[in-house]
């Protein structure tokens, strides 16, 4: 079960970054992001959407740097399913 919803999500991450390319170019490899790495950031242009799951999800972002470079970057984050009652 767990498989199927992660290879899913995965996916998921996939087509909306793919359909987010809105210059017919190729896109570029995923950069997966670690803990105090060194951003340039200059303007967001897509995220995948989070989950409805609790727990620590893989999410992406596509993103141009201040060269105008596209970039795609995995990170986690956490599901928007968990709620305190």
């Amino acid at each position: 079960m767990k498989t199927s919803f992660l290879l899913a999500l995965l996916l998921s991450c996939w087509s909306q970054v793919q359909a987010a390319d809105d210059d017919g170019k190729e896109l570029p490899p995923i950069e997966r992001y670690d803990y105090g790495m060194p951003l340039d950031i200059e303007r967001v242009l897509s995220v995948t959407p989070v989950p409805a799951t609790c727990g620590v999800v893989p999410l992406v972002m596509l993103y141009r740097d201040s060269a105008g470079r596209l970039h795609r970057l995995q990170y986690r984050g956490l599901g928007a399913g968990c709620s305190r009652h």
